[in-house]
């Protein structure tokens, strides 16, 4: 079966020469600084970078629809690339899939949009700029993957010893078996049960795994809400089991769910009471609100955050799928930082005990963990 990337919206791509820069410069910071809101507020206005920017000794795997590596804010910290896509992409439909190992261009901006996130160093910065990154093409030209893709991925990327492994993506699985019309199989459950095979094996090996969580606003502790869901995005499936946010809701994993300017929870972003950790992925209120009228005017800046896009520019976009990869980035910055290399347990601990601050959600009223970089890296000593 099929999975999609919980998808965050392209909502504009502009270049350079679209952009008010002569404003937004200073010797400090790059020069579309002003413009990350969201890496502004998890580095404490950058002070973070002073303390570590990360380097190439640590390396965080993102297993996606691939990354632009000659865009010029992520290339001089790419440091490798693999397709698993196999021959024909989804159900062999796609001719343009050649299934070689070197096939690893970005074709729907998916990956380049989460690697600036982590490691871009130029026009604009990520959060941990001098980081390495690898890229583990496991999503076909439609944006779609296959459970096996994924799996596949997650173990290459630990045999790499690549240090964290984010998956800005996921699925929703029945934890049990489903019916299809007259057919009754459980083939969700096997998928869950590689996932975690998969996730296990990498965690062994030193790796963590950072995911996100789904972009549907559903509060998965609120089982009966969660079905109704998930019927609606599944029709004629009947099941009686309970319904995992794979591969987010695991065990080993590291699950993030999103912010807004705010530091409240976004309006898009799942959520429960048991969320890892959030950070900033922006908001879609003002969209749903004003609809074309928000691009007529330009209301972007107002509740989006800036990243980079497959044409080799900047593009504002919002999802979990942005939220994840300062997590990843803000562990790998842990790992160099503290020595604690193939200490997935220790650096989890660290991000969970010094990683954060604690905002009250203005909507649930309930307090929230939300990322802070520059307080993960404040810290002298280790645990």
């Amino acid at each position: 079966m099929g999975k999609k990337i919980f998808t965050i919206i392209i909502l504009l791509m502009f270049s350079l020469n679209n952009c008010v820069l002569a404003s937004e410069t200073s010797p400090k910071h790059p020069k579309l600084w002003k413009l990350q809101w969201d890496m502004q507020e998890i580095t404490n206005d950058g002070k973070s970078y002073k303390l570590s920017e990360g380097s190439h000794k640590t390396t965080v795997g993102i297993i996606d629809s691939g990354i632009k590596k000659d865009h010029p804010d992520l290339k001089m910290n790419v440091q490798g690339a693999k397709n698993f896509v196999p021959k024909g992409g989804i159900n062999g439909k796609e001719k343009y899939e050649t299934g070689k190992i070197n096939q690893t261009d970005d074709l729907t901006g998916h990956g380049t949009a989460v690697a600036g996130q982590v490691a871009a160093n130029g026009y604009m910065k990520g959060v941990a700029p001098n980081v390495g990154i690898k890229s583990y093409r496991a999503f076909s030209g439609r944006g779609i993957s296959k459970t096996e893709w994924i799996c596949n991925a997650i173990k290459s990327a630990a045999d790499d010893n690549v240090d964290v492994i984010n998956i800005s993506s996921g699925e929703y699985l029945i934890n049990g078996s489903k019916k299809h019309g007259r057919k009754t199989d459980n083939q969700d459950q096997k998928d869950i049960a590689k996932y975690q095979k998969a996730i296990s094996y990498a965690y062994k090996k030193g790796s963590i795994i950072v995911a996100s969580y789904g972009n549907d606003s559903i509060n998965i502790d609120n089982s009966a809400k969660f079905k109704e869901k998930y019927s609606q995005l599944n029709k004629n499936i009947k099941f009686n089991s309970s319904i995992i946010d794979a591969p987010a809701q695991l065990d080993h994993v590291i699950g993030v769910a999103s912010t807004n300017k705010k530091n409240s929870i976004s309006h898009f972003t799942n959520y429960s009471d048991n969320i890892d950790i959030f950070a900033p992925g922006a908001d879609d209120l003002l969209l749903l609100k004003y609809g074309k009228d928000f691009y007529n005017n330009k209301m972007q800046t107002r509740e989006q955050l800036l990243t980079t896009s497959v044409n080799g520019h900047y593009m504002y976009s919002y999802g979990n799928s942005l939220s994840t990869p300062k997590v990843s980035g803000t562990l790998a910055l842990i790992i160099e930082k503290y020595n604690y290399k193939d200490s997935p347990t220790k650096s989890i601990e660290h991000l969970k005990k010094y990683g954060y601050d604690n905002y009250k959600d203005i909507h649930s009223k309930k307090n929230i963990n939300v990322l802070n970089t520059y307080r993960a890296l404040s810290r002298n000593g280790g645990l």
